[in-house]
């Protein structure tokens, strides 16, 4: 096995641990340790944070993996360009501090109403933006060396151990709620502070002979970045804009000043339970991605839009899976704070999207690694004027369930543009008689399973029912074959079993 293929298996490894742990964190242990408006704080944090991180960094992360292969040479050239691109980053990085600083009542008076608690603990986005972009730089730093492994398991489960334990701590006491806001934040630097030493340790970072090393294509690098910055924006208000905005426009006059902070608590608890449903998703396209852009170096349209089917296809079949599996399981999810059941229909409205987002296939990954790739970033332009003008028209009528609306039509908005870019332009497209056949499964495996009430008892009622769907719906997959990938993987788990049988 090459070290691409051992590098992508842990990854995914790496992938699902960190998401078993986040979402132990953010479902189970952050709404049974925390307030509503305790929660809700630490989500307002992380988003402005990473919002200002990614326009302190002005795309520097990107340009030193693009750009760290015509530095390679010496120890000394790559840690003259880690150094040379920090240097581009901190003074970006205090550009933003200053307009933080100085525009502080204006952001505030957004959040005076409904999140004043933010406000009490507005300072604290400065050390939190200064470690996420130190941590993303290493960390990239790390990707253009392939040592990835160590960063993902670092930044996707080491980040989240701390966070799980600090969790513990507070919910026996032994720190205060200040404590736990310094250790959550301070996890980031941990991370940084141990990459430092790992690259030191490995002999690919040095502080020595720095001087003689020239760096000749700044110019080139800027540009580059400042395209990766505009891409990285527009993704990141895409994805955290609600919150944003929930934050300040959500309450009224007898719900409490931090009515918006427990609505963004509330909406975030839903919007993870949502996500998990393109997880898988997500591990297939940094898989695929490195393929896609060697079919497009060897002109074989053909195997991408093999590829675009079976991926589409796959991730329909495992998508509407957890998405249904999530769905009937629901009752049980509000078992860990009643209040949140208020995220029913954010549930249902962002799954809906992201499921139909996964449907869609490798699309944004095929678009990003053509000829075309400068598309990528006028679509997430549009989708971000999209977002914000759903959300500024949803969420005062409708609250959170107005902005998982909002959500889910961006999202839907945004597969359609690149259904139709990717089908103008290529005559590509991902849907197959596959797609039909599938989604009948799915909903008469749902229908099959909801009507099912045997047990009075909640848990032995959903456990009944899960079984139920899954009785019919994995079976179905398997006769229908309408996906390859999929039939391949049961087929090698059943030799797998047959094998280990004989053994014994």
């Amino acid at each position: 096995m090459g070290i691409i293929a051992k590098q992508s298996l842990r990854n995914i490894i790496i992938l699902f641990l960190g998401v078993f742990l986040g979402a132990l964190n953010i479902i189970f242990l952050y709404p049974i340790v925390l307030s509503e408006v305790e929660f809700g704080l630490t989500r307002i944090l992380v988003t402005v944070s990473i919002l200002a991180a990614n326009i302190g960094a002005f795309g520097t992360p990107s340009i030193l993996i693009k750009f760290l292969p015509f530095y390679k040479n010496t120890k000394a050239t790559k840690s003259k360009l880690l150094l040379h691109i920090f240097k581009v980053s901190f003074i970006s990085m205090i550009v933003v501090f200053l307009i933080l600083l100085f525009s502080k009542s204006i952001i505030l008076s957004f959040y005076d109403e409904n999140a004043s608690f933010f406000g009490d603990k507005y300072f604290l986005i400065f050390p939190l933006i200064f470690l996420i972009i130190i941590n993303s730089l290493i960390s990239s730093y790390c990707k253009g060396l392939y040592k990835s492994v160590l960063q993902n398991f670092l930044n996707d489960i080491a980040i989240r151990l701390i966070h799980t334990l600090l969790l513990v701590m507070l919910f026996f006491k032994f720190i205060n709620f200040d404590l736990f806001l310094y250790g959550f934040i301070g996890g980031y630097g941990i991370v940084s502070i141990f990459l430092f030493f790992y690259l030191i340790s490995i002999n690919e970072l040095t502080f020595s002979n720095l001087n003689v090393e020239k760096i000749n294509n700044s110019k080139e690098m800027i540009t580059y970045g400042g395209a990766n910055f505009l891409s990285g924006i527009a993704g990141n208000l895409t994805n955290r804009i609600d919150s944003l905005m929930i934050a300040g426009m959500v309450g009224c006059a007898l719900c409490g000043e931090n009515k918006g902070l427990e609505s963004v608590a509330i909406y975030s608890w839903g919007l993870y339970v949502a996500s998990l449903i393109e997880m898988p998703a997500r591990a297939v396209t940094s898989i695929a991605l490195p393929y896609i852009s060697q079919f497009w170096k060897d002109d074989n349209l053909k195997k991408i839009a093999e590829l675009y089917k079976s991926s589409a296809t796959s991730q329909l079949i495992v998508g509407a899976l957890l998405f249904l599996g999530i769905w009937i399981n629901l009752d049980v999810l509000f078992l860990i704070n009643p209040k949140f059941q208020e995220a029913k229909w954010v549930i249902f409205f962002v799954g809906l999207g992201k499921l139909i987002h996964i449907s869609a296939g490798l699309n944004g990954s095929i678009i990003l690694t053509s000829r075309y790739y400068y598309y990528s970033t006028i679509f997430m332009i549009i989708l971000v004027f999209i977002t914000f003008l759903t959300n500024l028209a949803l969420i005062p009528e409708y609250g959170i369930v107005g902005a998982s609306i909002a959500t889910a039509i961006s999202i839907v908005a945004y597969n359609i543009i690149s259904f139709l870019f990717l089908k103008i332009k290529f005559n590509l497209q991902p849907f197959s008689k596959g797609t039909i056949i599938v989604i009948l499964i799915a909903l008469i495996s749902y229908l099959a399973a909801k009507y099912v009430h045997i047990s009075e008892f909640l848990i032995a009622d959903s456990l009944i029912k899960s079984f139920i769907l899954l009785l019919i719906f994995v079976p179905s997959i398997i006769a229908t074959n309408v996906s390859e990938d999929i039939n391949k993987m049961f087929r090698k788990l059943f030799s797998i079993i047959n094998f280990n049988s004989r053994k014994q």
